[in-house]
């Protein structure tokens, strides 16, 4: 890449010697990073943003955007516990409250079946109402099996309004509403999912046979 194409290279070095400056700058260069990672993974090209991330990471090795997004993708889609625990707390470490990387940490002890620890790590975040899809969707997941049914709700609604489409959160927004006794919701739910689905997927036994079990 050209110098032209890395628009978090600072022109003025003396600028660095001011923290707002530096925070400012830190904050634009996340940003343009964030659209790129997204977009990949949007594509469904989730090796072309750990490669993106990893020169990312050469240029700035204690990035927390970047250490904790690479801690989610090493888990989500490596299945790398190990290397992913060791980002995530290397970027906490400097920076104890990363929204990524805290994020990535409570999703990793989630996945451990570790609920409890998870929920204490998320509580951490200080923007717990933060735009991000797969931060409220996994912060309803965790609140659920942590038992606090409340919290949940809240974070599956807002879920919902970030990513309308996307099926596994209607199922787990269904479920959910099963378990709180509320059938009329967790119909709607299912038909939502059954909606998105396409018609050869195996899965639409399953919500159909849901909703006939749940109609009166």
């Amino acid at each position: 890449w050209s110098n032209s194409r890395l628009p978090w290279r600072n022109p003025n070095p003396s600028a660095r010697l001011n923290p707002k400056v530096e925070n400012n700058r830190q904050q634009a260069r996340i940003k343009e990073w964030d659209k790129i990672v997204k977009t990949h993974l949007k594509n469904n090209q989730p090796e072309k943003a750990l490669k993106f991330l990893k020169e990312t990471l050469r240029l700035d090795a204690r990035n927390h955007y970047s250490l904790g997004m690479t801690s989610y993708l090493l888990l989500t889609y490596q299945k790398d516990f190990e290397a992913a625990k060791k980002m995530a707390i290397d970027g906490l470490n400097d920076n104890p409250q990363s929204l990524y990387c805290l994020h990535a940490l409570a999703w990793l002890h989630y996945k451990q079946k570790e609920y409890g620890l998870a929920q204490r790590v998320i509580r951490e975040i200080k923007q717990p109402k933060y735009a991000w899809f797969e931060l409220q969707f996994h912060s309803a997941m965790i609140h659920w099996k942590a038992h606090n049914r409340n919290v949940a709700r809240q974070h599956f609604l807002l879920a919902r309004k970030l990513n309308p489409s996307n099926i596994p959160l209607w199922i787990s927004l269904a479920m959910f509403m099963e378990e709180e006794n509320d059938n009329n919701a967790a119909i709607k739910a299912y038909q939502k999912a059954l909606e998105l689905t396409d018609n050869v997927d195996p899965v639409r036994n399953y919500l159909m046979t849901k909703i006939d079990t749940l109609l009166p």
